[in-house]
């Protein structure tokens, strides 16, 4: 997966509104990243744009291998159902050298086990 080089203006545009803390060109050296915050954050005008650029494959490969801490649980749910899968996995979580897993920025911010 990869972003087009040089990247286009309407691309840039969607970058630098759902990745808003980073410059579009480093999100989009990000594909993945890039792709998981378009997925969470973008509008349906956003991810038609982003398709003209990044394939199904690029999607989907955005959420087995989902960063952690990006999608929240409405957007896991509805992006698993539009690729066919009525019940998702549980979100991607952080696992430290210990083995102790990480909670989800949920569970941190209103103290109680998250769904998915």
């Amino acid at each position: 997966m990869k972003a087009p080089d040089p990247i286009p203006e309407d691309l840039r545009r969607v970058a630098a509104s759902v990745v808003w803390f980073m410059a579009p060109e480093e999100s989009l050296r990000q594909p993945r990243y890039f792709l998981a915050h378009l997925m969470t954050f973008g509008t349906e005008d956003h991810v038609q744009i982003a398709k003209a650029y990044f394939n199904e494959d690029d999607f989907r490969a955005t959420l087995r291998d989902a960063p952690v801490g990006v999608f929240t649980p409405e957007a896991w749910i509805r992006w698993h159902k539009y690729f066919g899968e009525d019940t998702p996995p549980p979100r991607p979580r952080r696992v430290f050298p210990d083995g102790t897993v990480a909670p989800l920025w949920e569970e941190l911010a209103w103290g109680k086990k998250a769904d998915l």
